[in-house]
């Protein structure tokens, strides 16, 4: 028999026609060629991927997963961040007062918080000038400075009576949390160990240092 049956050469060509059809169907994807898919979950997967490992997946739920991820420096700015640091810095003074035997405030301040900050590294340096006009004999110039409820430790600094000076400097560190806007107290404390100093207009205190503020 030379020729197929004509029911068998209609099945055949029908084979035929649905082997091309589902060849031209499955070239004809829109996703042919672009190395992605669906992924039968609602989302998409690149062809090479494997969770952990290689290559990635978008979720139907937003999510997006990348097992290699290169980005171009500087895309990412600092509010994107959920944790973003922003610096500050502090740099105040006073002048003109008198110095008595027990710690008071010959410097006041205050740091406002940024809003929606709630912690914060604190370093800064008090430095007083001052003259001992006072009873006769060597005294003792101590300062602290003073971040919030914290303090520094004093450190005694000579000075000699009847216009003698002495300059103290003394830094201090410290990391704030639970903040929650409002101000941050700043101040500078200082006492003379055996005589009050007179009010001079040379006596100078300052207070400098830097904040990094945390959300």
């Amino acid at each position: 028999m030379s020729k197929l049956p004509p029911t068998r050469r209609t099945i055949t060509g029908e084979i035929r026609k649905d082997r091309e059809q589902a060849r031209a169907s499955r070239n004809g994807s829109p996703f042919f060629g672009t190395g992605f898919h669906p992924n039968g979950l609602g989302g998409m997967d690149s062809d090479n991927y494997e969770a952990g490992v290689s290559g990635y997946r978008f979720s139907d739920n937003g999510n997006a997963e990348f097992n290699d991820l290169t980005l171009r420096g500087g895309i990412i700015g600092n509010d994107a961040l959920t944790s973003p640091v922003v610096p500050g810095v502090i740099n105040d003074s006073s002048s003109g007062f008198g110095i008595g035997t027990a710690y008071a405030n010959v410097f006041t301040g205050s740091l406002p918080v940024p809003a929606g900050f709630t912690s914060a590294a604190i370093s800064v340096v008090a430095r007083v000038f001052a003259l001992n006009n006072g009873a006769s004999g060597v005294d003792y110039l101590r300062i602290r400075p003073v971040v919030g409820s914290n303090t520094g430790t004093a450190v005694p600094i000579a000075a000699t009576n009847a216009g003698g000076s002495a300059t103290a400097v003394t830094p201090m560190s410290v990391v704030l949390t639970g903040l929650s806007g409002g101000t941050i107290a700043l101040a500078i404390q200082a006492l003379a160990d055996f005589n009050a100093w007179p009010s001079d207009s040379l006596n100078r205190a300052d207070l400098s240092g830097s904040v990094l503020w945390f959300r």
